[in-house]
């Protein structure tokens, strides 16, 4: 209650400097709605009335009485629907992580598109009633990005993950899985741009697909429907203000687009405090692993096994190392189950051990100078959180996503994965698909890299500099300020870019050039073998004669 007078307190003194009307559009999972809620909730702080939009299930992830916004609209308003949006959620993390990592981004997308729709009608009787100076929207609603375009308002899109861009072909894709050290390979460069060429149409297809379910919505004008095609959706992104939750330094990109700003994680002040209980137990110990898999991660037996033993194992060999465990319900059985077969369950009253079951206070825990090391399940904003205050990451993914973040984890030092290749044939799988999320790891393998976490400091080091990188990238106080400016620009996005970014596509990337060489090389190929083979039918015509 303090917090939010504070908040209308310090809206009242500065709206007279600066104010305009904002609307946010965001998915409601967790790693969609933390970053966009953190910055719309400064964007109120310096004045400015905003206008939130997103699904019930984020109020799982971001307390919305914590900031006066002047409207939230839900997509689904009924009693039950944050609790239904996550039961949809959940089911399909579990599905995904069982899937191709392309099948998994499409379904993700379909997923999205059918809140996006529910959403997306609001929005149009909302953008009728009233004038916005800007929108700020997830990089997931496509159909949004494309409806505000058209309407004419000032846009910035919010992107809290890696994103494929067309024209970065030589990196490790976010569905090939491939390390940098694997870029040495021929073979697994080849299967890399392979993968990469294939998503690349399948995105292409699917945006399609999505574009054409929703010309099907008769609730969204006529108008608005014929705007919906591939080639608005890229002209709206090419003319909207990128912002990336990441730093280009935590990021693959190579070829990052010309109106793209990387403004590491959002990080807010604020965290939730620990009992009383917990707060002493981290105190009496010196040097602690924290092992969090966020609410969705189902751990299946086989990896619960390993996980366990390899963590007992460290435990042993490190006397002066503690072990902070955090379990959903499901995962806490499993372990449980583990115990008793492996009769191990006197680890459970182990003096340095403490095994919660359910969540703990995350980034209050990351931030004690005593944890040494944090195990993640991969999640974006979980791994960059810990790297924000300086904590090496052991990261066990589960799905598509979080394979690519533990593998960049591994490239820039800061971590390592348990994820492996278990003996992968890029040549093959060039043909057969793989799902890299499938892999196996031993309970040597955790105790091996938890082991080395602990005990090498350069790793500790070089999260140190990572986390001043995200600090120096400016977060959310910069992602208020190049609102705050495109505002003020009125959307011109044009003096922002380079020059080059205006020219077309085709032009930019010298595709005509290269078609046209291409055209002539396989002109002239087939000449010369033509002249071959007709020099030699004479010859031989000649010969037999």
């Amino acid at each position: 209650m303090q917090t939010r007078l504070a908040l209308l307190l310090l809206v009242c003194i500065t709206q007279y400097a600066f104010s305009a009307n904002i609307l946010v559009a965001v998915n409601g999972g967790a790693g969609h709605v933390r970053p966009i809620a953190e910055v719309a909730k400064h964007l109120v702080q310096n004045g400015h009335s905003v206008t939130f939009a997103t699904q019930k299930l984020a109020e799982y992830h971001f307390d919305f009485n914590s900031v006066p916004f002047k409207r939230i609209i839900w997509a689904n308003e009924s009693q039950d629907a944050a609790k239904h949006e996550y039961q949809i959620g959940y089911d399909l993390f579990i599905a995904l992580a069982e899937k191709p990592a392309a099948e998994a981004v499409f379904d993700a997308f379909d997923e999205v598109r059918k809140n996006e729709e529910q959403l997306l009608i609001k929005l149009l009787d909302a953008i009728e009633q009233e004038h916005f100076d800007l929108v700020l929207v997830d990089v997931m609603y496509l159909h949004v990005q494309m409806t505000v375009y058209q309407k004419k308002i000032p846009m910035v899109l919010n992107i809290p993950t890696f994103f494929p861009t067309l024209m970065d072909i030589n990196k490790p894709a976010q569905l090939s899985a491939l390390s940098l050290q694997d870029l040495t390979s021929f073979p697994k460069r080849l299967y890399g741009l392979v993968e990469h060429v294939k998503f690349l149409f399948g995105v292409l297809g699917m945006f399609q697909n999505q574009i054409n379910e929703f010309k099907k919505c008769k609730e969204i004008p006529q108008e608005i429907r014929d705007g919906y095609t591939l080639g608005s959706l890229f002209e709206t992104q090419e003319n909207s203000l990128q912002l990336y939750t990441t730093t280009l330094q935590f990021n693959y990109l190579t070829t990052a687009p010309p109106n793209a700003v990387f403004l590491g994680p959002y990080i807010s002040e604020g965290f939730e405090k620990p009992t009383a209980e917990l707060q002493t137990w981290v105190n009496a110990h010196s040097s602690i692993v924290l092992a969090v898999f966020g609410t969705t991660s189902r751990i299946k037996f086989p990896r619960m096994k390993s996980l366990i033993l390899g963590l007992i194992q460290v435990v042993h060999e490190n006397p002066t190392t503690s072990l902070l465990l955090a379990l959903a319900v499901d995962n806490y059985e499993t372990m449980m189950q583990v115990l008793k077969e492996e009769k191990q369950e006197s680890f459970l009253k182990h003096e340095r051990v403490n095994i919660v079951q359910g969540l703990v206070p995350q980034k209050w825990l990351l931030q004690q100078k005593n944890v040494k090391v944090f195990i993640s399940h991969g999640g974006m904003n979980s791994v960059q959180e810990a790297l924000y205050y300086g904590t090496p990451v052991l990261v066990m993914p589960f799905q598509f996503d979080q394979v690519t973040v533990g593998t960049h984890v591994q490239d820039t030092h800061v971590g390592l994965t348990l994820y492996n290749d278990n003996g992968f044939n890029p040549l093959l799988h060039i043909f057969v698909e793989h799902s890299p999320q499938k892999y196996h790891f031993t309970e040597k393998e955790v105790a091996t890299k938890l082991n080395l976490l602990i005990r090498d400091k350069s790793f500790a080091n070089e999260a140190v500099k990572m986390s001043k990188t995200m600090r120096h990238a400016g977060g959310t106080k910069r992602a208020v300020d190049e609102i705050e400016f495109v505002i003020d620009m009125k959307g011109d996005m044009s003096h922002t870019v380079s020059i080059l970014s205006r020219l077309p596509f085709y032009q930019r990337y010298a595709i005509d050039i290269a078609l046209v060489v291409l055209g002539l090389g396989a002109l002239v190929s087939y000449l010369m073998v033509y002249i071959v083979r007709l020099v030699l039918c004479r010859a031989t015509k000649k010969k037999q004669d």
